[in-house]
């Protein structure tokens, strides 16, 4: 009797009711239809007093797994968001602690703030089985202050959870970055009243929401709730429209910068003087290829920014003043920056062309060089904003770590096609004079070398068919 009472302890303590599901709090499925003891995640929340509880468990962990966290994010994408994590060390007891996630790092509260997180956040159960963490705690509504580490719990947020290794309760250990990992973090399908079970004020039931691993939804009713999937912001796009035109805006910025502006440039430094006895409509061949492309990758640009804009409702998400320090520098912030730099150098671009001086004019040699300044701005700031997208934006790749070396691949390719057009350029100009002796005196003779011109062409064409490769994969990776 007393074995099958014990056992009967642990099997309760051991679970979570989600039974009220819809009619005193929220609950989060994932996957849809699953039960607190099968689901991957589960989240539930309910609020009283001053105070809202916060129900979370995941099943099918390994030995390893020693924490599971829950992100309060203002948008859908991991990184700057406040995070609120339980422990489960291998001896001890289990501890609540927050945090701030800055990309992929995360910065944990330490012993100096544990007077603020005392004050704002209490452990109400705690327990790991050999599958399964569980833990249960209370976070203050209001923050007794602020603090990047503490949101707001009466606003909106998308729910992000995770669960992972930590070193210690200071110490978290990065969680699986690709969605095809049993460790890849819960984003909730939309943002996500928090405090909409109010004990101390009437509510409407509002359905428990079923959630995919990823951001697909479902929902169980005709009523309109907080946690729908339903359109909001500026323009009435769902969250599918806007997560399918952010990818969009990714694919039209990775063409330009990683294949159609590079070739562009090459065009003009390395191949003003191949096909020299083609000249279609007066103009050489060179300059064709060098208008052509950036007329196109402007184009690409503009769609592309009003689309990000469009799917962000017109908001700012680089650094402002008045931001949250955490948010000033984060990965997103950065991204916004110096895309919004690249932009604006390629629209100068466009803007000295239309008042290019002529040949002969005094004012050209400073045209050309401020010409090519700008050209090279706008590239060395795009491809930092790139590699950012491809390491921090997880939710929006197929495998975030194929993503992020294919676009360090497309660079390297870039600088390697810049080391050996250089190569060829100074091997030529070394061929091209050829100092003879003639009546005492010296004269300069030119002299072709169609070697040269050969490996000039073969490089740019190998950059071209390699780099179409490189971002056809990245490409696939995006929509996939």
């Amino acid at each position: 009797i007393v074995i099958i009472i014990f056992l009967l302890l642990i099997s309760t303590s051991a679970s979570i009711d989600n039974t009220t599901c819809g009619e005193t709090k929220d609950c989060l499925f994932s996957p849809p239809g699953c039960t607190p003891s099968t689901c991957a995640y589960f989240l539930s929340l309910t609020s009283e007093d001053e105070w809202t509880i916060f129900e979370v468990s995941t099943t099918n962990v390994s030995r390893k797994t020693n924490y599971l966290a829950v992100g309060m994010s203002d948008d859908d994408a991991m990184g700057e968001e406040p995070v609120t994590f339980c422990f489960f060390p291998e001896s001890g007891a289990p501890s609540v602690n927050v945090g701030y996630n800055n990309g992929k790092s995360n910065t944990v509260a330490d012993d100096s703030l544990k007077p603020l997180l005392t004050k704002n956040v209490e452990l109400l159960h705690a327990e790991k089985t050999d599958n399964t963490l569980i833990c249960s705690f209370r976070q203050r509504i209001q923050p007794s202050e602020e603090h990047e580490m503490l949101p707001d719990l009466s606003k909106k947020y998308t729910v992000l959870m995770a669960r992972g290794a930590a070193k210690s309760p200071t110490h978290l250990g990065i969680h699986g970055l690709t969605p095809n990992l049993a460790d890849f973090p819960f984003i909730s399908p939309s943002s996500i009243n928090l405090t909409h079970f109010y004990s101390s004020a009437p509510s409407t039931t509002l359905p428990s929401m079923e959630a995919e691993s990823t951001t697909d939804a479902s929902t169980s009713s005709s009523s309109p709730s907080p946690s729908s999937t339903a359109p909001s912001g500026l323009f009435d796009f769902s969250k599918e429209s806007r997560l399918f035109m952010i990818r969009i805006h990714g694919i039209l910025m990775i063409i330009p910068w990683l294949f159609l502006i590079p070739s562009a440039i090459f065009s003009a430094r390395y191949l003003r003087n191949e096909w020299r006895l083609y000249s279609p409509g007066g103009i050489k061949i060179w300059f064709h290829i060098h208008r052509s492309l950036n007329w196109i990758s402007l184009l690409f640009l503009v769609v592309a920014t009003l689309l990000v804009l469009m799917a962000k409702d017109f908001l700012w998400k680089g650094p402002w003043p008045g931001k949250p320090k955490g948010k000033q520098a984060s990965p997103g912030s950065i991204h916004s920056l110096l895309g919004a730099v690249s932009l604006v150098c390629t629209l100068l671009q466009i803007a000295f062309a239309l008042v290019r001086p002529s040949p002969d004019s005094k004012i050209r040699p400073y045209f050309n060089g401020i010409h090519r300044v700008v050209g090279l701005v706008s590239l060395i700031f795009a491809i930092p904003t790139t590699l950012i997208a491809s390491f921090y934006f997880l939710k929006y790749w197929n495998d975030q770590s194929t993503a992020f070396l294919l676009t360090i691949a497309s660079t390297l390719l870039i600088g390697l096609a810049f080391i050996l057009f250089e190569v060829v350029r100074r091997y030529k100009q070394k061929r091209e004079l050829e100092e003879i002796e003639m009546d005492g005196g010296k004269t300069a003779i030119r002299v072709e070398s169609q070697l040269e011109n050969i490996l000039t062409k073969l490089v740019f064409i190998l950059f071209c068919l390699s780099s179409c490769a490189l971002i056809a994969l990245i490409v696939l990776n995006l929509i996939a």
